[in-house]
């Protein structure tokens, strides 16, 4: 199987290594050139592209894997073979940005969070997968089933939904962490949170996380509620503002109390 590659951040990164094989045969294309040729070195057969076009190549699959803005500009200037399948990535953008410049479009989504330094195991990766015709969208399922047993069919609306999600999962999660730990003295080890924040992850994920809630709003404890409030009041005012609207979250009925 022949893919190309355009683009040599984390996504790719990792797809790369998920596909790697000595069968399978690599075309790397990066705005920057040394980076897409050390990724082309990670890998058993790939080489390292200096442009857009591919028409000489027997390509199977193409994969547009950069940020959502650049994803149109990308796919206005690159050239493909006849047969080759193009391919983003993105939680958020619609299958039509890649139809209205190519015939043979498809999704390939890995709902996951990728970071070079982070090893992942494509396995346990859902991927979903989306395309323009039923032809072209079992190639893409066969594809993805190559790296993943969890292969799902979502289509705009519903991608675009699950992507929601993963951003409040993790990216509005790390913000928290982020404040949480900036909450701490001073003068004593941001870690000393760290055991709390495992546990949490750990019950979330082994039941349902609004049956292992606990704490303050929860119980509607207010004299503890006036307590953090009053320390955030004089810390920042937007911190405030947020630990009252999740409060409320958590608990509906502190709205006429807080």
């Amino acid at each position: 199987m022949k893919l190309a590659l355009i683009g040599t951040g984390n996504v790719a990164f990792h797809l790369s290594k998920a596909f790697d094989s000595k069968e399978n045969e690599f075309y790397l294309f990066g705005q920057n050139s040394k980076a897409a040729l050390d990724l082309s070195k990670g890998l058993q057969n790939a080489l390292h592209h200096p442009d857009l076009d591919f028409t000489n190549i027997d390509l199977d699959f193409c994969f547009i894997l950069v940020s959502d803005d650049a994803i149109k500009q990308v796919a206005e200037k690159i050239k493909l073979p006849q047969k080759a399948i193009l391919l983003h990535s993105s939680g958020s953008q619609p299958l039509d940005l890649l139809t209205a410049y190519h015939k043979k479009v498809g999704i390939f989504y890995p709902l996951q969070t990728f970071s070079k330094a982070r090893k992942v195991n494509f396995e346990e990766v859902p991927i979903g997968v989306h395309s323009n015709s039923l032809e072209n969208y079992k190639k893409i399922e066969a594809l993805a089933r190559a790296v993943s047993p969890k292969v799902y069919h979502w289509d705009d609306t519903t991608r675009l939904r699950i992507h929601l999600s993963a951003v409040f999962a993790n990216n509005f999660t790390n913000a928290l962490l982020t404040i949480s730990k900036s909450l701490v003295p001073e003068n004593i080890d941001t870690k000393v949170i760290d055991p709390l924040i495992k546990e949490t992850y750990q019950k979330a994920l082994e039941s349902l996380p609004e049956n292992s809630q606990t704490g303050p709003a929860k119980r509607g404890d207010l004299k503890v509620l006036v307590a953090h409030t009053s320390l955030l009041k004089e810390k920042d005012v937007d911190l405030l503002d947020l630990y009252l609207k999740i409060s409320k979250i958590i608990n509906p009925e502190l709205k006429d109390l807080l």
